[in-house]
């Protein structure tokens, strides 16, 4: 089977495995510099991801540089299972769009949180998704092993939704 992490693109949507004080990690964001081979990457990459500020609820750009890292794996846009999208007419975001993706979490100290991924449905309103929103992105299976799988997941609590770029 043909490697899925060649050529990865300055821009493109990604999970980065990498090891943070002894324990395994994947953090999903854009690539800000291209990769000729995700399964032997450089010790460092660097992706732009997006966070709350915990205090006034905004999203927060980073630029995160991450070290020890074991693979860079595209994210595709095909779901983990047969899902029907809500049909659209005029799309302000598309399936195979890099996003954030604003939500309700009622364990944080702001009410809010943010997840970064892949559309898997395009969205006729990013800023009234009317919590109908799918993305692909990538979550760890073990801490102690670099093991990672593709989740589709949907998130009913969305309250706005951006598209990522470089």
């Amino acid at each position: 089977m043909a490697n899925p992490n060649l050529n990865l693109k300055k821009g493109e949507c990604v999970g980065v495995v990498y090891k943070q004080a002894g324990v395994w990690k994947v953090h999903d964001g854009v690539l800000t510099a291209p990769i000729a081979d995700g399964n032997k990457p450089p010790n460092t990459v660097t992706i732009i991801h997006f966070v709350v500020n915990q205090k006034t609820g905004k999203l927060v750009r980073q630029t995160r540089k991450l070290q020890n890292v074991n693979q860079v794996l595209r994210t595709i846009n095909n779901p983990t299972f047969a899902l029907k999208c809500p049909s659209t007419t005029n799309p302000n975001l598309r399936v195979g769009d890099c996003v954030v993706v604003k939500i309700n979490k009622a364990n944080t100290p702001s009410g809010l949180d943010a997840k970064n991924g892949l559309l898997v449905c395009s969205l006729q309103n990013r800023l009234a998704p009317k919590g109908r929103v799918w993305i692909n992105h990538w979550k760890i299976i073990t801490k102690t092993r670099p093991r990672v799988f593709l989740e589709t997941k949907e998130y009913p609590n969305a309250l706005f939704v951006r598209k990522v770029m470089v």
